[in-house]
């Protein structure tokens, strides 16, 4: 607009102060008038592409709008789903540690208990030469814990501290005489298979008791 309104004010300089022929007049219009044209293409252009802007701008704001609404569509049941859930169950198998004022107390207040115990170990040792220190470590395990053993040698030494299990008064005494006897069978012994250290220490102790 501005070249437009320089080529009209030059125009009109010319006209005052020359006058021009037919053709000089007419060549000079006919360039004012492609100017204007070009001028008006131009500004048609511009404003089609800021439109095609504005439109493109609306069309991302749509889309971003769309995926957030699918996006928050997905955490909805997302956590529908979470609240349908059951709790885990947490299950923590009881330790097979004893603490060593525990110990004491036990053989000190239960020698009986723990030299029946004792006694049914070996005696299960003695009936079958395959069971060693391990199987009876497993075993004792085992039942502390209320599993169910697959190995049938341990399925033996299980059913039988089962059995003493049951002929006992406290439930709680025998939970932890079991486990002094477990550490007892870790500390003399690697627990590696065919190892009979615990079994050859807990014999001697049982024959020079009785």
């Amino acid at each position: 607009m501005l070249s437009l309104l320089f080529r009209l004010r030059k125009y009109q300089h010319t006209l005052a102060s020359a006058k021009p022929t037919r053709e000089t007049g007419w060549a000079f219009l006919c360039s004012n008038r492609n100017d204007s044209n070009q001028g008006e293409t131009g500004l048609r252009k511009m404003t089609l592409l800021h439109d095609n802007q504005l439109a493109l701008d609306r069309t991302q704001e749509e889309i971003q709008m769309a995926l957030s609404k699918k996006q928050r569509h997905k955490l909805k049941l997302a956590g529908k789903r979470r609240d349908r859930r059951p709790e885990p169950t947490i299950t923590v198998a009881p330790s097979m540690s004893v603490k060593r004022s525990e110990r004491d107390r036990l053989t000190n207040s239960n020698p009986e208990m723990m030299m029946s115990l004792e006694s049914l170990l070996i005696g299960e040792s003695e009936r079958n030469a395959e069971i060693d220190d391990a199987i009876l470590a497993k075993a004792l395990r085992m039942v502390v814990r209320s599993k169910e053993p697959t190995a049938a040698t341990v399925q033996v030494v299980v059913e039988s501290l089962q059995r003493w299990q049951s002929d006992q008064d406290d439930a709680e005494q025998t939970q932890l005489a079991m486990r002094v006897i477990h550490e007892s069978i870790e500390t003399r012994s690697d627990c590696q298979p065919g190892t009979r250290s615990y079994i050859a220490y807990a014999s001697r102790f049982i024959r020079r008791a009785r």
